[in-house]
């Protein structure tokens, strides 16, 4: 068993010197003293089984290492989709894509319905008007030709 020596004169001195009063320093070195005459020692490893713990430790760990990396891996691997999963998102992006197409087509096909309407109205306005600069330069033709004869 391991002895090991601990200053109660010294301890109650600092305990005083940090604010306790002496009366309270000397109880809590008292409780200090009888708790450590029930510790058992000899249940505490030594440095050189710590030590020779920790080495072992440290073998384990490259052995389990490789395993950690392994769950690591998995676990990152399922939060990628299966398949069948990629399968059914391929599926869903063509039949959005195919959808967004015929929008498009029924878009242009009402736009160029429109641009149709648009050409019969600028048809319906222009006619009248060029017939009606057509007859004013006629009509002025004519009165010019009628002074000069």
């Amino acid at each position: 068993m391991r002895v090991a020596h601990f200053d109660t004169y010294k301890t109650v001195k600092h305990l005083c010197g940090v604010g306790l009063p002496e009366k309270e320093a000397e109880a809590i070195v008292h409780a200090i003293v009888v708790e450590a005459k029930d510790f058992d020692t000899a249940r505490l490893a030594s440095r050189e089984q710590v030590q020779s713990l920790q080495k072992e430790m440290a073998t384990r760990e490259q052995f389990f290492e490789p395993q950690t990396e392994l769950r690591e891996v998995k676990v990152e691997l399922e939060k990628f989709a299966t398949r069948e999963e990629l399968l059914e998102v391929k599926a869903e992006l063509k039949e959005d894509i195919a959808r967004v197409k015929a929008e498009l087509k029924e878009d242009i096909l009402r736009l160029e319905g429109k641009i149709e309407g648009f050409k019969f109205d600028i048809l319906k306005w222009m006619i009248p008007l060029f017939l009606g600069l057509f007859a004013s330069t006629l009509g002025t033709i004519v009165m010019l030709l009628v002074k000069l004869h």
